[in-house]
C-alpha cells in the first residue's frame, strides 16, 4: 500500500535479522536495515546510515517505540 501510494518514495525498512529474512525479497523496499542485539551499539550504527539518507518522513509499526521515536528524531525526520 505505501509503494502504491508513493510510487517514487524512497522505503526503507528498520527490522530485526528475522524481519530482514522475511522482507528481503519485496521488491517494494528500496533497502532494508537491520538492528541485531545488542540493540543499542547497533543503533548507533544505523543512525550513521540512516542521517546519510536524509530521511524526512517515519513511520513506526513497532509495539515498542522507545528506540526508534529518538532515532527518528536524531536522523532529522521531520514527521
Amino acid at each position: 500500500a505505501l509503494r502504491k501510494s508513493f510510487p517514487t518514495s524512497y522505503i526503507g525498512v528498520v527490522t530485526s535479522p528475522i524481519g530482514k529474512a522475511l522482507l528481503q525479497h519485496n521488491r517494494r523496499i528500496d533497502e532494508i536495515f537491520v538492528a541485531s542485539d545488542p540493540l543499542f551499539p547497533s543503533l548507533l550504527s544505523l543512525y550513521r546510515k540512516l542521517k546519510a539518507k536524509k530521511i524526512t518522513h517515519v513511520l513506526s509499526f513497532h509495539t515498542s517505540q522507545r528506540p526508534m521515536l529518538p532515532l527518528a528524531s536524531l536522523i532529522g525526520a521531520q514527521e
